[in-house]
């Protein structure tokens, strides 16, 4: 895991809970198949964050099986073992993709720091 995407991906689950602790408490079971679905909608009325709006863009830029990884992780309740067994694969394969989905946000996000400072070029100015 990459620390820094990590305590962005817990702070982002906590602007997608809500505001509420995305770690499980009060969260009823729900099966993979609505977590996979739901796992990038905004709250209806978010505390509006812009560091967990840009994560959440990057997430959503994740290929299926690692946005998959990163929701169950990050706002399913239970343990790393029961994480991995609802995803159908070990907890070293949760922990492998997780990393790659770290890498792949961790690269969207600088991505799109660069697309954003980029110096615009002004034409008066050149004339």
């Amino acid at each position: 895991m990459i620390e820094h995407i990590d305590n962005r991906l817990l702070r982002w689950a906590d602007w997608a809970a809500g505001g509420r602790r995305a770690a499980g408490l009060g969260f009823s079971p729900c099966t993979l198949s609505r977590w996979e679905a739901t796992c990038s909608l905004r709250p209806v009325d978010p505390k509006y964050d812009e560091e967990a709006s840009a994560t959440d863009s990057a997430v959503s830029k994740l290929p299926d099986e690692l946005r998959l990884v990163v929701c169950v992780f990050y706002l399913k309740p239970g343990t790393a073992r029961q994480k991995a067994r609802d995803c159908g694969f070990s907890s070293d394969t949760l922990y492998a993709r997780l990393h790659h989905a770290h890498q792949r946000i961790e690269q969207h996000l600088a991505d799109a720091k660069k697309r954003r400072t980029w110096p615009a070029r002004s034409f008066l100015a050149e004339g």
